[in-house]
């Protein structure tokens, strides 16, 4: 790749997601848990951001809570101005593990989120297919997910999650369970379509490269209760050195807050 984005500007204008002062509870056998504490924190129009932290620090409750899919919790969650009530097209979400349906075919499952769409079966049908050339797996339209590989199943998921036209991106973990080569091909072809669709993403991982080499900031949540303990900009320019100095540095930065 050989495109350059620049960094998300500073500039006065309305912050794409506004989280403010939000908590999060859980009930249990022993007691309550809490699972995040006083998060504040915004989202920058085609911002990309990272969440990063040790397991159990709130990292995926939080962008559960973004996704709509934990409506139980304290604060506010605003996305392009309006408080999230629940799920909704608007935001796409992938999970680590792909979550397609075994009995539909590709280019079904990338159209799940058009099934109650009102727009002509035609549109539709060409709007999957455009998603799916998007990710890389034109001919593959009419297999089924045991006929692909993992790293093709992730392929479908982003597809599917960016067929209805979302506006903001969240993925959870979306490349653990990929083999180290797939990986690095997944996340080059997230940042090409990062860059070709122009909406902001949020990405939770434990891939500390991962998330200096796909995003604009990186938020580091302490141990539970998650609490945001820093924040740190990523101003390289793309593509991405993984190997660079200044690449290294911010990796030994972030291993140094993680206590590593």
């Amino acid at each position: 790749m050989s495109f350059a984005v620049s960094s998300a500007s500073s500039a006065a204008v309305a912050p794409a997601l506004a989280i403010e002062h939000v908590s999060k509870r859980f009930s249990s056998r022993t007691g309550t848990v809490v699972a995040l504490d006083d998060v504040s924190l915004t989202l920058e129009p085609n911002e990309s951001l990272a969440i990063v932290g040790r397991s159990g620090c709130g990292k995926s409750t939080l962008l559960r809570l973004i996704g709509g899919l934990e409506p139980d919790f304290e604060g506010r969650i605003r996305f392009e101005g309006q408080d999230i009530a629940g799920p909704g097209l608007d935001r796409g979400i992938v999970f680590q593990d792909h979550r397609l349906f075994p009995w539909l075919t590709i280019s079904q499952n990338v159209g799940i989120a058009l099934h109650e769409a009102a727009m002509p079966e035609a549109q539709k049908r060409q709007r999957v297919a455009e998603h799916i050339e998007l990710v890389g797996l034109s001919g593959f339209d009419d297999a089924f997910p045991h006929q692909l590989s993992g790293g093709m199943l992730q392929r479908a998921a982003i597809a599917r999650a960016l067929t209805a036209d979302p506006r903001l991106l969240l993925l959870d973990e979306p490349f653990g369970a990929l083999d180290a080569f797939n990986k690095i091909n997944l996340q080059q072809e997230l940042l090409r379509i990062w860059h070709v669709r122009h909406i902001p993403m949020i990405l939770v991982t434990h891939d500390l490269e991962e998330a200096i080499y796909l995003c604009d900031r990186i938020v580091v949540l302490s141990p539970r209760p998650g609490r945001i303990q820093s924040i740190v900009p990523v101003t390289l320019s793309r593509p991405r050195d993984r190997t660079s100095p200044e690449f290294t540095s911010i990796r030994k930065e972030l291993l140094g807050q993680l206590g590593f």
